[in-house]
């Protein structure tokens, strides 16, 4: 999807944003759902006030920032760039992820779904250690290419 039709998208939708520096920032004041979207364009920034619905794209382009106050909700997205940002507020949904580039580190502040990787919610993963935080553990083993294949 070219960035125009995305800005295009998101007028129709009344959906609040900015273009700053080459990045679309969407600032929408609630819910941003584009569940209707098979691709974003790189370097979009979502910080917006609530969950993001990106529950159709499949592959989420360079660029791309998680920095909305909720959870990000992108069940079928299969592979990732490896300079996407999680840093939300709650959630992130990948359940469908197949694998995941060295660089991800997520900084959100809720559950990570990668069930088709380890078979679960991360707190449901029996993979933890006692003593060390599940999030730790699961960004230390994205690091060294656990998830690559």
């Amino acid at each position: 999807m070219t960035r125009e039709k995305f800005i295009k998208d998101l007028k129709d939708h009344g959906y609040h944003y900015n273009v700053n520096r080459g990045k679309v920032i969407v600032t929408h004041t609630s819910h941003v759902n584009l569940n209707h979207l098979t691709s974003i364009p790189p370097n979009v920034v979502f910080n917006n006030e609530m969950d993001v619905d990106l529950e159709s794209i499949k592959d989420i382009p360079p660029g791309v920032e998680f920095n909305n106050r909720s959870s990000v909700y992108l069940n079928s997205v299969t592979s990732i760039s490896p300079d996407v940002i999680f840093d939300n507020g709650w959630g992130v949904n990948l359940s469908s992820l197949k694998r995941i580039p060295r660089s991800i580190v997520f900084n959100n502040k809720g559950w990570v779904d990668l069930s088709h990787l380890l078979g679960g919610l991360d707190y449901e993963w029996e993979g933890h250690i006692k003593g060390i935080y599940k999030r730790r553990l699961l960004n230390k083993m994205i690091s060294i290419g656990l998830f690559e294949r």
